[in-house]
């Protein structure tokens, strides 16, 4: 089994978004639709500092064909078994997990506090989310 990931690194301020594609945009649009009132209001004080921040979306390759390899419950154990360890490396790198879609994990850094290295813990988000999936399917 293996994991496709995407990190995107942008800044939450609207005029920090010009010149950046549409799904950038669409990515940032679901961050304020999930993220607490208080992170929804920005002071439009120029001299504020920006707000950045990485989202991770990951996503497990091959994942319809591993379904109909296996029973629902062995799936629903395996994804319980890995989404669970993903949780835990989330708060150990920094990360918070935003959101759960079938086979697909997503995650930010930088929010709901900014952090200078936000990119940098998205990474080793990634790095170790490689590892974890490596044990849990040893374990299949």
């Amino acid at each position: 089994m293996k994991l496709v990931f995407s990190i995107y690194v942008f800044s939450m301020f609207p005029q920090c978004q010009e010149g950046m594609g549409h799904y950038a945009k669409d990515a940032c649009g679901f961050l304020f639709s999930i993220c607490s009132d208080s992170t929804k209001t920005f002071p439009s004080d120029s001299t504020f500092p920006l707000l950045f921040c990485s989202i991770l979306f990951a996503d497990i390759c091959g994942f319809t064909a591993l379904s109909s390899q296996c029973t629902a419950q062995d799936l629903v154990r395996m994804l319980n078994e890995l989404f669970a360890r993903f949780d835990k490396l989330a708060a150990d790198n920094a990360c918070l997990r935003i959101k759960l879609l079938g086979d697909c994990y997503y995650c930010v850094s930088g929010l709901p506090e900014s952090r200078p290295d936000h990119a940098h813990c998205a990474v080793e988000m990634g790095l170790d989310m490689i590892e974890a999936i490596k044990f849990v399917t040893s374990l299949l």
